[in-house]
């Protein structure tokens, strides 16, 4: 017992970490994004929620329903004892044809040989016959069916005679399962259908953010985000805007840079090819000069296509079957 006390709350703390692996792996299997991680989460959420309230709910529903139902079905007994006691012979007939027709109550005499089935174990209707057994007295007898005849059987006494008072099933239950199921699941739907609208408004200014990232990150310019919406979604818009804007700003400083440092190295060079040619050096030297200052412009054209901002597409075409 001792042990069992003590492993209890380390399984307890340990159920929550399980449960968060276990959902982690669902949402990694499944491959949803972050609308269907929310989604998915609040709907097992209100499933859960829905659940406890409609569990909540028949608790507190049973024990006033029993009341409410034996009360109608002692009211019906007296009225009808009341109204067979004082009415003539030659009347109780349409009474009873009333009775039938219009309240769905039937009465039967009672014989000492009908076959009486007992109550379902049920909570519900043992409260409902225990309040009518409290009324008329532990020998009342009350039965789920009598003689293969569906329905709520009661059995009450005039004088001598012995009756059965027979109501509906319907009347005195509970609610049906069905109807209720269809509740729930109306509400459900609704809830979902709110959640899903609620995790849209979150969802897609966020996706709008990731779409412009994945452009801005290939080297181009995304079109600006609106800033509109709750406050956050505001400022983190406006942040990637100003960021963006940063950016292109950078970019377009560099390429400058790199357009004046390229007019910079390569006018010398050009200025020393012209002397080159106008000196009077051997042919052998001058080609050798011009070798080298070839290698130095070379050199300074791979610098500037490293320097070259992400996404620029080169000025010159390469033939791929040529360098093959």
């Amino acid at each position: 017992m001792v042990v069992d006390r003590l492993a209890r709350p380390g399984q307890e703390r340990s159920f929550v970490p399980r449960l968060r692996r276990t959902f982690r792996n669902l949402t990694s299997r499944l491959r949803l994004g972050l609308f269907g991680r929310t989604f998915l989460l609040l709907a097992a959420l209100m499933l859960v929620s829905l659940g406890a309230w409609l569990q909540v709910f028949f608790s507190m529903e049973l024990g006033p329903r029993a009341n409410q139902m034996a009360q109608r079905v002692i009211t019906a007994v007296n009225i009808t004892r009341t109204a067979l006691i004082y009415s003539h012979n030659d009347e109780r007939s349409k009474l009873l044809l009333d009775l039938a027709t219009n309240e769905g109550i039937q009465v039967y005499p009672r014989e000492v040989t009908d076959f009486a089935e007992a109550l379902p174990d049920d909570d519900y209707w043992q409260r409902v016959a225990q309040h009518i057994r409290t009324r008329f007295g532990p020998e009342t007898q009350i039965a789920w069916g009598v003689n293969q005849v569906p329905g709520f059987w009661v059995s009450f006494q005039i004088e001598k005679d012995l009756y059965w008072l027979v109501f509906e099933r319907e009347q005195i239950g509970l609610t049906g399962g069905i109807e209720w199921l269809g509740w729930g699941a109306t509400a459900l739907l609704l809830s979902l259908v709110g959640a899903a609208v609620s995790v849209g408004f979150v969802n897609r200014p966020l996706s709008r953010l990731a779409r412009a990232a994945q452009v801005l990150s290939r080297g181009e310019t995304p079109a600006a985000l609106p800033e509109q919406g709750p406050l956050e979604i505001r400022d983190l818009n406006a942040s990637f805007n100003r960021m963006a804007k940063d950016l292109r700003q950078a970019e377009a400083d560099r390429e400058l840079m790199l357009a004046g440092i390229s007019h910079d190295l390569r006018t010398p060079l050009a200025r020393m090819r012209l002397e080159i040619e106008l000196s009077g050096v051997s042919e052998d030297a001058r080609q050798a000069i011009d070798e080298d200052l070839g290698q130095i412009d070379h050199s300074i054209g791979q610098l500037m296509e490293y320097a070259r901002p992400a996404g620029t597409l080169p000025q010159l075409a390469t033939d791929i079957s040529a360098v093959l």
